[in-house]
């Protein structure tokens, strides 16, 4: 077998592997890997530079880019691994949060998440999932979903107790032509007493 050689940037590698003793699928790894690499190219100054400029991003909160976790995955296993941790943590913190009916709710569930927080104490990944939660609560305080949710639980209940009610009579209303026919009434009666009273005034 011959010895394959790759050619990565200037400082890449010191050291050339000697692929004759790799497995055909090792060497496919390899190769994948290099064309997957976002740093390819990157002298090893530029790399330290982009791996800190993807921990200040998230410090900040926000989401990494999945070159960004590429690049991680490659470069820097153990803040890809935090990285990961931080990610299913967001996707688990968003979901809760879309489930949450009513303000009050969503503000109980967010004071759990930061009671949860101030318990990690000693945990390396503290801060990164200080600031994750930090972000999408800001982001979600801030949305048209949150700012349509009622205030209270009991504000909740009472809406859905209406959507169930009207969804009661539509699928009634499907079910009984009869039944359709005496709503109409109903509403039709309603309808000439308001003529009625305006006419009064």
């Amino acid at each position: 077998m011959h010895t394959i050689n790759f050619h990565f940037s200037a400082e890449a590698e010191t050291e050339k592997k000697d692929y004759s003793k790799m497995t055909r699928t090792e060497i496919w790894k390899e190769v994948v890997d290099v064309l997957a690499d976002p740093s390819s190219g990157m002298s090893e100054e530029e790399k330290q530079e982009y791996t800190k400029k993807i921990q200040q991003k998230m410090k900040s909160g926000k989401r990494l880019s999945s070159e960004e976790m590429e690049f991680l995955r490659i470069h820097n296993p153990q803040l890809y691994r935090t990285a990961l941790r931080v990610e299913t943590k967001r996707k688990a913190l968003r979901q809760r949060l879309s489930h949450c009916k009513s303000k009050e709710e969503a503000n109980d569930a967010i004071s759990n998440e930061m009671d949860a927080l101030r318990a990690m104490k000693d945990d390396p990944d503290k801060e990164y999932m200080t600031a994750m939660v930090r972000y999408e609560v800001d982001r979600y305080r801030k949305s048209s979903a949150y700012a349509r949710l009622p205030e209270k639980r009991e504000d909740a209940e009472k809406i859905q107790g209406k959507v169930k009610l009207v969804q009661e009579e539509k699928e009634e209303t499907e079910k009984n032509p009869f039944h359709a026919y005496c709503l109409f009434s109903r509403m039709q009666m309603q309808c000439e007493r308001l003529v009625q009273l305006a006419k009064a005034f």
